[in-house]
């Protein structure tokens, strides 16, 4: 259920010592990118919104962010 413990979804899970028999650590994956010229936007979100959007679908609602200003 993407759950740890079957009770807590990750990035809350951050510190939650009660669920450390749970396997949790509050050690978090961290990729380094350079961004480069072509690059146009960078989301930083956290598993609740990967959830609901593929990333296509955030693309396009950047895409839809930048068109109204």
């Amino acid at each position: 259920m993407n759950r740890v413990g079957g009770v807590l979804a990750v990035t809350r899970a951050f510190g939650d010592h009660s669920l450390k028999d749970s396997g949790l650590i509050a050690v978090p994956h961290i990729v380094k990118y350079t961004l480069k010229p072509f690059d146009k936007f960078l989301v930083i979100a956290s598993d609740g919104v990967w959830d609901e959007l593929s990333d296509q679908e955030a693309i396009l609602h950047c895409k839809e962010e930048v068109s109204c200003k």
